[in-house]
């Protein structure tokens, strides 16, 4: 059993091994990365023509979160690795059969997330404009009124301005707004908030800040605002 994480394929035989190499690899193989809906396709159909199973299984979770036992492991089950997964996380989510079908239910949680930061920055930006400490506005957020991970999780970290070392790179998260873009395109669905999240990633990736947390995408509304930190200084 193999498993990794990808950012993303730059060349279309940078992932996939040549059929020399598959008669060496286990008769099982996951990923769990959010991945690409199409790549998932091209790796189903890479692994299975030489009769090996690949399964798409990825996670929602951040370091902290999986050292703890708690992701939640979205996959198109082959039940035979369901052991496996009931090791890894607290709950096994099915959607269909198809690999694919995973990733697109990992990139459409990702989405979410990434609207969950976005609105808590502006709004921590908002407070601060008008003289509130950023700090006591998330405080406010984290509590058990908002008790949900992206919020208790992405907003400590934004009170504290601490996005280093980062539990989930946001890179990654640029990456996954590229693609869910790109899935939406592929079933004609429109995602017009997608289209403002990933412009705010573009501005932050601009100011090298791809290796910082995801959170740090507070940053970008604090200096579209012209304000610093969340303390108001």
């Amino acid at each position: 059993m193999q498993s990794g994480v990808w950012r993303e394929r730059r060349h279309p035989h940078a992932i996939l091994p040549s059929p020399a190499l598959l008669g060496g690899i286990d008769a099982g193989r996951r990923q769990e990365s959010g991945g690409a809906r199409v790549f998932a396709r091209e790796m189903h159909a890479h692994y299975d023509a030489p009769g090996l199973r690949y399964l798409a299984a990825p996670v929602l979770g951040r370091v902290s979160v999986s050292e703890a036992g708690r992701l939640n492991i979205l996959a198109a089950v082959i039940d035979s690795v369901q052991p496996l997964f009931d090791g890894l996380g607290q709950r096994t989510w099915r959607f269909g059969e198809a690999p694919e079908q995973a990733n697109v239910v990992k990139l459409a949680a990702n989405f979410m997330i990434a609207g969950a930061i976005g609105s808590m920055s502006e709004a921590a930006a908002l407070a601060q404009g008008h003289g509130v400490a950023g700090r006591d506005f998330l405080e406010m957020i984290t509590t058990p009124r908002f008790n949900t991970p992206a919020y208790t999780g992405y907003g400590a970290s934004m009170s504290k301005q601490v996005f280093e070392p980062a539990g989930f790179q946001f890179a990654l998260g640029a990456k996954d707004m590229r693609l869910t873009l790109l899935a939406g395109e592929a079933a004609n669905v429109p995602m017009p908030f997608a289209s403002v999240l990933r412009d705010t990633h573009l501005d932050s990736l601009a100011h090298d800040e791809g290796q910082l947390d995801w959170a740090a995408l507070s940053r970008v509304a604090l200096r579209r605002g012209g304000l610093r930190g969340t303390d108001n200084e």
